[in-house]
């Protein structure tokens, strides 16, 4: 009992500290306030990373904006710890779930969803699933990162760490420039399934697995005929 008496007394300070949102601004469904920028944290090859804390009950969405150049994208991963971590309890396995949601503030002004990844840990969501993404990626956008506690082992206050990048979204992958779907491509030659039904790629009659290259902003649909 003296064990949770400490851990209760850990969380009643860590409300008084931050239990605003100190760390980031708060909202379910949209910031209360202006996002945490988090750009300046953002290197000269477009690499950056961040740190934040929630609890469950006190402290569950936290939002941050990073601000990504014209024909640039960007994608973003979600960690935090589990198991056992023994500055709380040496018998207890932390257990949480955190979501992560992308938003862009369109050039006509408006916040517009982008990508979200939820059920998995890591998690992770990128510019180029975003269709708004795309028709505004010759101008400046800002992004918009919410993440939203879904569940933590009662009384913990977690850690989480987000990793983001961007990227030149205006160049093809090299591998577009030859791909070889369902290989081996003949000699010297490429192999790239068509993107519909009008242009499908033959596959032999053989009853063996066969594999493709895809990519979800260049080669996003593939057909096959046997």
């Amino acid at each position: 009992m003296e064990a949770a008496g400490e851990n209760r007394e850990i969380l009643l300070e860590s409300e008084a500290r931050f239990g605003d949102g100190d760390d980031a601004t708060e909202g379910s469904y949209s910031p209360d306030d202006a996002p945490v920028d988090v750009t300046g944290l953002m290197d000269s090859d477009g690499n950056g990373a961040f740190e934040g804390r929630m609890g469950q009950g006190y402290d569950e969405a936290d939002w941050y904006q990073i601000s990504v150049p014209a024909g640039d994208g960007l994608w973003a991963m979600l960690e935090w710890p589990e198991g056992i971590d023994s500055n709380f309890n040496d018998t207890i396995e932390i257990e949480g779930d955190i979501s992560l949601g992308m938003y862009m503030v369109t050039s006509s002004g408006y916040t517009s969803f982008v990508s979200s990844s939820y059920g998995f840990h890591p998690q992770a969501v990128a510019t180029n699933e975003s269709y708004s993404w795309t028709n505004d990626l010759g101008v400046d956008s800002v992004v918009y990162l919410r993440l939203i506690l879904n569940s933590m082992t009662e009384d913990y206050e977690s850690n989480y760490t987000v990793t983001f990048a961007t990227y030149n979204a205006t160049e093809q992958p090299w591998q577009m420039a030859c791909q070889d779907d369902a290989g081996p491509a003949p000699l010297r030659c490429c192999a790239d399934a068509g993107p519909d039904y009008s242009t499908p790629l033959n596959l032999t009659t053989v009853h063996q697995p066969f594999h493709g290259w895809g990519q979800d902003s260049f080669a996003t649909y593939h057909d096959y005929k046997i």
